[in-house]
């Protein structure tokens, strides 16, 4: 019996800290958002030794590490110029169809009555 409450009591706190988990990751797509972070620091690229294709510390500094780091301060400033025109757009388009007056004369589907008499 003191196996039984013990395991209750150690499952009981199990569920009781665990925070919830979702299932499907719903974050950005790459679609919206195409230039994410890197998975792993550019900087790991100074440990590079000469039997991996790299050079010095200098080299691989001037040669890997900046180019990474300019490449994706470039992506971020130009994404946020795409976020912000689509902004725009979608302002703009807002407006405009505040603008419009619906034209034209309701139809129906099938409607014959124009073709042939009753």
């Amino acid at each position: 019996m003191t196996h039984f409450r013990l395991a209750s009591l150690v499952l009981l706190l199990t569920f009781a800290c665990t925070a919830s988990a979702q299932a499907q990751y719903r974050g950005t797509s790459r679609i919206q958002n195409p230039v994410r972070q890197p998975t792993t620091s550019p900087y790991l690229n100074l440990l590079r030794g000469p039997n991996t294709g790299g050079g010095g510390m200098g080299f691989n500094y001037f040669m890997r590490v900046q180019p990474q780091l300019d490449y994706l301060q470039t992506s971020q400033r130009l994404s946020g110029q795409v976020n912000q025109l689509n902004r725009r757009q979608t302002a703009l388009q807002r407006e405009l169809d505040a603008q419009r007056t619906p034209t034209g004369h309701s139809t129906t589907f099938l409607d014959t009555r124009g073709y042939f008499p009753q």
